[in-house]
């Protein structure tokens, strides 16, 4: 309802101002790698190496009270432990993320991911937090669109063939994922396939970290003789 002001002789009509209110769905926030660009040059090192170690997937998404990565395979319990013994050196498994990129750089060792981002993620949605913070292959195919780096890590292996190419899985059997790898494979030929840094499928027993340097030095890192370290 118009309010109509009479001052002197001018008339002053306030109409009132109507708002529509509309409910704004959030947009989808992918889910981006979580060290895109650490080193100013994508998902790859920018130093020379001659090992490129592929994993899957680092989330920058942060799991709450949550095992974070600080750096690439921070979260496993035995990668930073055992690498660092191929060069006579001490685990770096306690150490800062600057201390294992210098560790990186002097030993010629690199990391990237098969996938950069999953552009169809939504940190409003607890079901795809769930997923991703499960950190199973088998969970990311539960997205859509997810962007992979296996045109760009081609590019850099063959720009550089003289390096050797470590996927940290196994088997195949996970629909997309597999098939970067297998591409990755057909289209390199410096590559092998190792037991996952996590540990899991050895089995039972000790030691452990023996036990997945032993299957490591089967699958093609070669180095060092898991015999002469007899780790927990």
């Amino acid at each position: 309802m118009a309010l109509t002001i009479v001052k002197e002789k001018t008339i002053i009509i306030l109409l009132p101002l109507v708002y529509n209110f509309k409910m704004v769905k959030l947009s989808i926030m992918p889910c981006n790698h979580r060290f895109m660009n650490i080193h100013a040059n994508g998902l790859f090192p920018n130093w020379e190496i001659n090992k490129l170690f592929i994993g899957t997937f680092n989330p920058i998404w942060n799991k709450p009270n949550g095992n974070n990565a600080d750096y690439f395979y921070g979260r496993s319990k035995y990668f930073w432990k055992i690498i660092p013994r191929y060069f006579n050196e001490q685990s770096l498994k306690n150490s800062t993320v600057a201390e294992k990129i210098a560790f990186c750089k002097k030993n010629k060792i690199g990391f990237t991911d098969l996938i950069c981002n999953i552009e169809d993620a939504d940190f409003m949605n607890q079901q795809h937090k769930n997923w991703i913070f499960s950190y199973k292959d088998t969970d990311l195919l539960n997205f859509h669109n997810l962007q992979y780096n296996t045109n760009s890590i081609l590019d850099y292996l063959n720009e550089n063939n003289q390096i050797s190419a470590y996927f940290t899985r196994l088997g195949n059997g996970v629909g997309n994922i597999s098939a970067q790898i297998q591409h990755i494979e057909a289209n390199y030929h410096n590559t092998f396939r190792l037991h996952t840094p996590t540990g899991q499928g050895l089995g039972k027993g000790t030691p452990r970290a023996n036990k997945l340097t032993c299957k490591w030095h089967q699958q093609g890192l070669a180095g060092i003789n898991p015999n002469d370290f007899p780790w927990e």
